[in-house]
């Protein structure tokens, strides 16, 4: 099932804060509209250590200041992260069910 992007970044943006509090996620704007965009809350928004482990336990590859999900993989982080913190799982469903 497609989602919309903004759902997406939502529903990633509360898996990620579950594991790690201090990542910010957002979705890119303008031209690369789609992608969704990790960074880090260090100088010059560089992972922490304790963000670069939460990343890691989840399976996102983190760089030296950014991670990206592509519009291409956004359904399966989605699916991933909901199978791996319930909280984003009942997000989803809540979202898709239009309950608050």
């Amino acid at each position: 099932m497609r989602i919309s992007t903004k759902l997406a970044a939502k529903v990633i943006r509360k898996a990620l804060k579950t594991k790690c509090k201090t990542l910010r996620v957002k979705m890119a704007r303008g031209t690369a509209y789609g992608w969704i965009d990790i960074w880090g809350s260090g100088k010059f928004s560089e992972f922490t250590e304790e963000e670069r482990k939460a990343l890691n336990e989840v399976g996102i590859n983190a760089g030296g200041n950014c991670a990206v999900i592509s519009p291409d993989d956004v359904d399966y982080w989605v699916t991933k992260l909901c199978k791996m913190v319930p909280e984003a799982e009942a997000l989803l469903i809540a979202e898709i069910l239009g309950k608050p």
